[in-house]
């Protein structure tokens, strides 16, 4: 019942705090203390509310919502108020630790719900609240489902935090749950959800075509340990996602005091080409693409990132031993292939390569092959292969790489010059403690000169104006002092990376 003064049974009005398409949530006095009284405003809101208070009926846990009272027809509910706010705005300036703790009570309460038979089917940053003392909640039950209840017709979700399963109309489960605790995870460390688009509606394809770029690659600092139990969450394969909450729980509390891996920046546009080829692999397709760049340029990490997401979703690592035959290694990777999705990374210095790679894409082997090089390889070019390659860092990039290899980033602009933006050379340049600060002019010319790949001394010597042995004179300091490295036939050098 209500009235004009805003009282509902036992309970009166006081603020209105949210409202949604079938209900309103007021804080409220009651008898005791004040509430959060959700107010249905639709027949659906009715019946939602309905089912929320039977499914919280059957859930005692500190870290989910308790009921305090409801209307029999469905008009009202009384929940626990939450002093507090959605733990994406709580995560604001806060510690990983903090984060993965407050992230470890929302799995604890996942797990409660799962061992009692209940999906919550839209969990999400607004539907977890934290309150002043730093307690996470789950609130929002309206969508709930029973396990052994037979799933509902239509979507019901969130766009940006459903899983992939239920954008091709799966119903809820367990494993939609621990997707949308990633998402969810994701959206609370780096401050984005896991994918994003401009028009909302591509959000019901996104995750279907391509992965979620690293959170590291946004949040450097970030524990290696707890980007990768995030990335598990999300695979797109419902197979390859942990499948207790409780075990999630305790891996976040573990990754909390965890330390930073090696981070790849930038590059953003080339790393989602080669995330949405590794999707196209997985749904079967052959996929070769060489990824070409000059040394330190950044190849191997792109490659090791992609090898990386394959293997989270499920594919396995093939091999090649660097004397292999080609038609060995081909009836190999074909063999491998039809056992379980395969990655198979090859270096273009391999003679046979381009055979394994033109009989592999001309074959259709459903692979994802990954080639390592130093240039195109117009070959493979003709016969559709995706080429791509590195881009370098920008300078801001360079301080952040900087700033988190523990350096300051004061010199960013001369390593920056230096190294051609190409992380390998950057970081081999600041593995020498930065740039010494008794370099010279002139070696400082050097040093440029060769930073963006081997340099043949004749050619230096050209370029520079100089001649070859007072060139030698000035560069075998710097090989000595490891500045520089030489090719193995001593005929050039480069800034090493």
């Amino acid at each position: 019942m209500t009235d004009a003064s805003g009282r509902m049974g036992i309970y009166t009005r006081t603020k209105l705090i949210g409202q949604g398409p079938h209900a309103d949530v007021w804080q409220a006095d009651g008898p005791s203390a004040c509430v959060a009284l959700k107010v249905a405003t639709t027949d659906q809101g009715r019946a939602m509310l309905q089912h929320e208070a039977r499914v919280l009926d059957s859930l005692h846990h500190p870290g989910i919502v308790t009921l305090e009272a409801r209307d029999p027809d469905g008009l009202w509910l009384a929940l626990e108020l939450i002093d507090g706010g959605p733990i994406d705005a709580w995560a604001s300036g806060r510690s990983h630790r903090e984060i993965a703790m407050a992230l470890a009570q929302v799995a604890e309460a996942l797990a409660f719900m799962h061992a009692h038979g209940v999906v919550h089917g839209d969990l999400k940053p607004s539907n977890v609240l934290v309150g002043r003392d730093g307690n996470a909640h789950i609130i929002d039950l309206g969508v709930a489902w029973a396990t052994d209840a037979p799933a509902t017709a239509g979507f019901r979700g969130t766009l940006g935090f459903a899983a992939p399963e239920q954008l091709q109309g799966a119903g809820p489960s367990l494993s939609t749950d621990m997707y949308a605790l990633g998402a969810l995870s994701y959206a609370v460390i780096t401050g984005r959800p896991p994918f994003q688009a401009s028009d909302p509606t591509a959000l019901a394809v996104l995750p279907l075509q391509t992965l979620p770029l690293p959170p590291a690659a946004t949040v450097p600092e970030l524990p290696q340990q707890l980007g990768e139990l995030v990335l598990r969450m999300l695979a797109r394969s419902p197979h390859n996602r942990p499948s207790d909450a409780s075990l999630v729980a305790g891996a976040l509390r573990s990754c909390a005091e965890g330390t930073p891996g090696s981070v790849l920046l930038g590059m953003f546009r080339t790393r989602e080409a080669l995330r949405r080829l590794v999707v196209r692999a997985l749904d079967g397709q052959p996929v070769t693409v060489v990824v070409h760049g000059s040394s330190g340029s950044g190849r191997s990490a792109l490659i090791r990132e992609a090898t990386a997401a394959a293997q989270r979703e499920g594919m396995q690592m093939v091999r090649i031993q660097a004397g292999a035959d080609a038609t060995t290694a081909v009836d190999t990777i074909v063999a491998e292939s039809q056992r379980q999705a395969s990655v198979v990374i090859l270096d273009a210095r391999m003679p046979q390569v381009p055979t394994i790679a033109a009989r592999l894409y001309a074959g259709r082997v459903p692979a994802l092959i990954l080639i390592r090089s130093d240039r195109p390889l117009p070959a493979l070019l003709s016969l559709g292969a995706r080429h791509v390659s590195p881009v370098p860092l920008s300078l801001h990039e360079t301080e952040l790489l900087m700033v988190h290899l523990g350096h300051d980033p004061a010199q960013a602009a001369e390593l920056h010059k230096l190294s051609g933006g190409r992380p390998g050379a950057l970081k081999t340049l600041l593995g020498r403690d930065a740039l010494p600060s008794d370099i010279s002019g002139r070696e400082r010319d050097i040093l440029l000169a060769a930073s963006r790949g081997p340099a043949a001394i004749i050619d230096l010597a050209r370029r520079l104006n100089m001649k070859e042995h007072d060139l030698l004179d000035i560069v075998e300091p710097l090989l000595d002092r490891g500045l520089l490295t030489e090719t193995r036939d001593g005929t050039s050098v480069e800034c090493m990376g």
